[in-house]
């Protein structure tokens, strides 16, 4: 019964912590794919819109939000890749 015991409880405290490393690590996660978007810019009249067009130009970008914020969480730089559809629906 002792042996029982001690195994149960074993196996609810490993419950516990995995449970509490899961949710710290949706919180990363969540945090990092938030922190990538970037807000909306509002034009005033007569203003100047200047676009940096760095890295590659394709015609249809893809969004892979996951792996640029694996990218920015190890520190490297990811080379970005901007779409036609992009620029012309800003």
């Amino acid at each position: 019964m002792k042996q029982f015991l001690k195994f149960t409880l074993a196996t609810i405290v490993g419950i516990f912590i995995t449970t509490i490393l899961g949710i710290l690590l949706l919180f990363v996660v969540v945090g990092l794919v938030s922190n990538s978007n970037e807000g909306t810019t509002v034009l005033k009249p007569n203003s100047v819109y200047q676009i940096d067009l760095e890295g590659a130009l394709v015609d249809r970008s893809q969004d892979n939000s996951f792996s640029e914020a694996l990218s920015k969480a190890m520190g490297k730089d990811s080379e970005s890749s901007i779409g036609l559809d992009d620029i012309l629906d800003n």
